[in-house]
């Protein structure tokens, strides 16, 4: 299955799938399925080129993905339930100076993003929404969220998930922007696993495209998988 032949659902409930290959292309599972409302599915495993998502729509029940891009398997249970490793989950400290324990940046020193922001409560929790006004010069936004390390999470495999709404791709970094994640999924809960082992210094940096448009953030999380 990939987006040029999707599977398709109506009025189906107590559906499982053990093993669902959609790395025919690159594609998340919301772009190789075409499943109504009314539909429920639940899938073992998903096959993807990277990330699958679709961890928090309420009409699948998913355990987990292999991306072929890390060559990892990530367990929805564990990105879900483990115990999340970012300092300030309810979202209670945003703003733009590094000091913040959610540190937002417009642009960088080729140019300024104009843009307005807040932090919204939803029936699922906070959601921070960012809206970029202007971006003449096409510069990223970024959201960076600080984190608690433990001594016993050292050198340990971590896994990241996040939920991003928008314009454009949104890109994962450690620390540094050393490296990224290998996720490219929008619009739904997804889960990678860090191609690098967990230190004092790891970061997890939330990198938007700066589209003139509006963004939502949310179910931010970082968990040890081992």
């Amino acid at each position: 299955m990939d987006n040029q032949h999707k599977l398709r659902f109506r009025n189906s409930t107590g559906v499982t799938i053990g093993n669902l290959d959609i790395a025919g292309t690159q594609t998340d599972l919301n772009g190789a399925l075409d499943l109504d409302n009314a539909s429920r599915l639940s899938i073992d495993t998903v096959n993807a080129i990277f990330d699958a998502g679709m961890l928090d729509d309420p009409r699948m029940t998913i355990g987990g993905a292999y991306n072929q891009n890390n060559g990892f398997y990530a367990d929805t249970h564990i990105a879900i339930a483990g115990q999340n490793l970012v300092a300030n989950p309810g979202m209670t400290d945003v703003g733009e100076s590094a000091q913040n324990a959610w540190h937002l940046g417009f642009g960088d020193n080729l140019g300024i993003v104009d843009a307005n922001w807040a932090v919204e409560q939803t029936a699922n929790g906070p959601r921070l929404r960012i809206t970029v006004t202007s971006n003449p010069n096409n510069r990223p936004v970024l959201v960076a969220a600080r984190l608690n390390i433990p001594a016993s999470a050292v050198g340990k495999t971590l896994m990241a998930r996040w939920h991003v709404d928008g314009p454009g791709i949104t890109l994962v970094w450690g620390e540094n922007f050393n490296y990224n994640y290998a996720g490219r999924v929008g619009g739904s809960l997804t889960a990678v696993v860090s191609p690098t082992p967990a230190a004092t210094s790891t970061e997890l940096n939330i990198l938007m495209s700066g589209a003139v448009g509006t963004y939502y953030v949310s179910n931010i999380g970082l968990v040890v998988t081992s």
